[in-house]
């Protein structure tokens, strides 16, 4: 309720303030500043002074020669980095050095820090970087001190996203804006659909099936740990989504609007497609920035980068970790696999065209013993187009350790990096044994649903870890689905199995059906959109009962 009082009065204010930009950016700023103090007074401060500090870099970076700017460009993003390195990682790594000693029977003495790590901080360092490095790249012109405050810290998205990015957000501050335009159904739709997935799905399956099953695994059968599980996959889903869709309703009413975080990720039948439709402004962040730049040196070099950036962006834990390298895996496994299984159905399709070549050409000259001359030219030209076909497929489907490019019209072949050879040489080593098997499997083609059900089972086993305590806990929970089969359901019922169902299964539902309910808002006046939108918070209400609203999953990130 505190919260709403707070939205009503700046959405009122903030219309008041409409006709004055310079009125209305300092107002956002300040109630932005406002709405930051109720979480911690003291991280006010911080905000502030990383706010002013980005933008004289910012200006720096725009008014220096390319050899200065990139050194001053350098120093920003290091001064962010290291900023949320003291907060977020210092503490882990300390402890980590410590329990490593510690094992070898080394006493230690290092300090403990108990720094707390600030909400939203995580978001805001990928934010500032990616402005800097828009205003080094010319992609965005540096912003006036005001507009670059309100960008860094505008409340809807302060805290847990979604990433906008600087020049479009800048873009929309220049742009009319009137009430008049509101889009308050589509507002409606987000808000219903936030409220349902992060109050009845997300916030139920926690309190239900969740945290009694990673709290004390021991305690509860293997049926209970494969719906914790699965549940958990679920609850991260409708958390997440759902505070998304509930901040993309407040945007709108604002007159402004931010993009989409989320596509139906549960549906994914590979892991790349996951990590497509998965945290997109964050997934997209981290792609255009990190990947992109170093593949054109070496692609394992960018994905493990980038697999090691986006751990530490999730969190400091040695779950954390362990999630991370368990998800990375999955990526690197199925891509390989992809890419090996399409080269060996290429060859396969070749050796079989090169056999029937060979049959019509036995035929042929059978047929000239005879007398009788065969017209082979159409089959000539098929067999051209093929190799042409299936060059540009092996052109596409390169392998890691040979990446081909055209540059000047020139195919250039880049030597394999020190990464690539070492694998070369287990490879060479190995081969003779993995090889035939691991051809057979890589050239399978799987359907959907087991594409899909081997993807589901590699998030189920990521995102456990990551949300079990620590790295021996995760361990005990997978133990127990091993050990528990005896032991009595706790947690296992029409009801749980009902709300996990329904987490996982909105995934499915048709894209068209939000445009359906759009219209239908449309239609009605405002006292018809009124009476529904508070007959469905009287629904959510009695549902979910007097339980209170848990803290959205992303302000633990970090």
């Amino acid at each position: 309720m505190g919260f709403a009082a707070f939205f009503v009065a700046v959405l009122v204010v903030s219309w008041m303030l409409v006709p004055h930009p310079s009125a209305w950016k300092g107002f956002m700023v300040g109630a932005s500043l406002v709405f930051y103090a109720t979480f911690d007074w003291r991280w006010v401060s911080l905000l502030v002074v990383a706010v002013f500090a980005n933008h004289v870099f910012a200006t720096r970076i725009a008014a220096s020669p390319p050899r200065v700017a990139r050194r001053l460009l350098t120093v920003g993003i290091a001064l962010n980095i290291g900023l949320y390195a003291v907060f977020g990682l210092l503490g882990f790594f300390i402890h980590s050095a410590a329990s490593a000693l510690s094992a070898i029977g080394l006493s230690t003495s290092l300090p403990v820090l108990g720094l707390i790590m600030p909400v939203g901080l995580a978001f805001v360092t990928l934010q500032a970087v990616g402005y800097l490095l828009d205003v080094h790249a010319r992609r965005v012109r540096r912003a006036a001190l005001l507009d670059y405050a309100t960008y860094a810290t505008f409340f809807p998205t302060l805290v847990a996203g979604p990433l906008i990015r600087s020049d479009d957000f800048f873009a929309q501050l220049k742009r009319p804006r009137s009430p008049r335009n509101l889009r308050i159904d589509v507002a409606m739709v987000f808000v219903v659909t936030g409220l349902v997935k992060k109050v009845v799905l997300a916030d139920m399956i926690g309190t239900r099936v969740v945290d009694p099953v990673f709290s004390s695994p021991n305690a509860h059968s293997a049926p209970d740990v494969l719906l914790g599980m699965t549940g958990f996959v679920g609850q991260l889903f409708c958390d997440l989504s759902g505070y998304t869709d509930l901040v993309i309703a407040i945007v709108i009413l604002l007159g402004l609007r931010v993009p989409v975080n989320f596509d139906r990720p549960l549906r994914a039948v590979s892991m790349v497609d996951f990590w497509s439709r998965w945290l997109m402004t964050v997934t997209g962040w981290f792609t255009d920035r990190i990947f992109i730049p170093l593949s054109a040196r070496s692609v394992p070099l960018a994905f493990t980068a980038t697999a090691v950036a986006m751990t530490a962006w999730y969190g400091a834990r040695s779950p954390v970790v362990l999630a991370g390298v368990i998800l990375a895996t999955a990526t690197a496994v199925q891509c390989a696999a992809s890419r090996h299984g399409e080269q060996v159905r290429i060859q396969r399709r070749a050796d079989q065209r090169q056999a029937y070549r060979e049959e019509v050409l036995a035929a042929e000259r059978a047929q000239r013993a005879r007398g009788v001359q065969l017209d082979l030219r159409p089959f000539d030209d098929l067999v051209a187009v093929d190799q042409q076909r299936n060059e540009l497929r092996e052109r596409a489907t390169a392998t890691l350790t040979h990446d081909q490019s055209l540059e000047d019209g020139v195919e250039v072949i880049r030597e394999p990096g020190r990464m690539a050879q070492w694998w070369n040489r287990i490879a060479a080593r190995t081969g003779p044994f993995v090889t035939p098997v691991w051809d057979r499997i890589a050239a399978v083609r799987r359907p959907l649903p087991v594409a899909w059900l081997l993807t589901f089972i590699a998030l189920c086993l990521g995102w456990a870890a990551f949300r079990s305590p620590t790295a021996p806990a995760f361990v005990e929970l997978l133990g127990r689905l091993f050990t528990g089969w005896t032991a009595p359901s706790l947690v296992v019922a029409p009801a749980t199995i009902v709300l996990v169902t329904c987490a996982i299964g909105i995934n499915w539902l048709p894209g068209s059906w939000a445009s359906s309910a759009t219209a239908r808002l449309g239609s009605m006046s405002v006292a018809g959109r009124a009476a529904v939108l508070v007959v469905l918070i009287i629904v959510v209400a009695a549902i979910v009962g007097p339980q209170a609203v848990q803290a959205p999953i992303s302000f633990g990130f970090s």
